[in-house]
């Protein structure tokens, strides 16, 4: 087949796909369904791929690349594991391949951080970054949304124990307070706490507060008293200055005396 040089071709917009032919790849343009003429190629399989802006251009397959032209690129097909695929050629006889696009990852991929989980996809893990509150660190969530934390010192992986969203049993070194996020229920395991610190339950809040250690007493004021605990709960009550316990419906001292 003879080669030419061409500065401009125009295409004429095509009503839908042309189809698949043997051994050829095809260059054409249609509307992309927002009135805007975009430019497509269809492999030799039917595959189509969308290719940018700009009635229908065949491009028979080569054997081997074409000799390069001085200021000038050019597009051509030719054999890819039988498949016809589409390539370019510049002057300087750099060839590159243009179909089918694949994703080319850098040596680095930035992470921006978000404030927030992202939401779940079904059959799909994400990688995110977000802060430990102290630095961005690296998190992963599956599609379940259960996140683990895979960077930093206090690294912790976690488990979902509540479905999509609940409550999670996590672990890591030192206090999750003001540290970890989670939903109220979670657990919180320190691997480097001692008697009354190990265990932490998340009792208030949607985000890295409300953490409180499993042998520590609930406290706060008069008026932020729980309104109908379980039965022998015990209140440090700041207001008063005291303990106090839950009982039969009320709020007693160490007297039995309802306060």
């Amino acid at each position: 087949m003879s080669e030419f040089p061409i500065e401009v071709v125009r295409f004429l917009q095509q009503v839908g796909d042309p189809g698949a032919t043997a051994l050829t790849g095809k260059l054409y343009t249609k509307d992309n369904g927002s009135g805007v003429t975009k430019l497509y190629y269809e492999d030799s399989a039917g595959v189509v791929v969308p290719l940018g802006d700009n009635e229908l251009l065949v491009l028979f397959e080569r054997i081997g690349n074409p000799p390069s032209i001085l200021n000038a690129g050019q597009i051509y097909t030719k054999d890819v594991a039988g498949v016809t695929q589409l390539f370019y050629e510049d002057d300087a006889g750099t060839v590159t391949q243009l179909t089918p696009i694949v994703a080319v990852l850098p040596n680095v991929l930035p992470l921006p951080e978000i404030a927030f989980v992202p939401p779940t996809v079904i059959l799909t893990g994400q990688l995110f970054a977000n802060t430990d509150g102290v630095a961005t660190q690296g998190f992963y969530v599956d599609d379940l949304g259960v996140v683990s934390k895979f960077t930093g010192a206090a690294y912790w992986p976690s488990v979902g124990v509540g479905g999509n969203g609940g409550p999670r049993w996590i672990s890591g070194a030192g206090s999750p307070e003001g540290v970890v996020t989670a939903v109220v229920g979670s657990l919180y395991s320190d691997t480097a706490g001692a008697p009354g610190t190990t265990l932490y339950v998340k009792e208030t809040g949607a985000g890295n507060t409300g953490w409180v250690g499993s042998a520590v007493t609930p406290s706060g004021t008069t008026a932020a008293r729980p309104v109908a605990p379980p039965q022998g709960t015990v209140y440090l009550d700041t207001t008063s200055g005291i303990p106090i316990w839950y009982l039969a419906g009320n709020w007693i001292d160490a007297a039995g005396t309802v306060v």
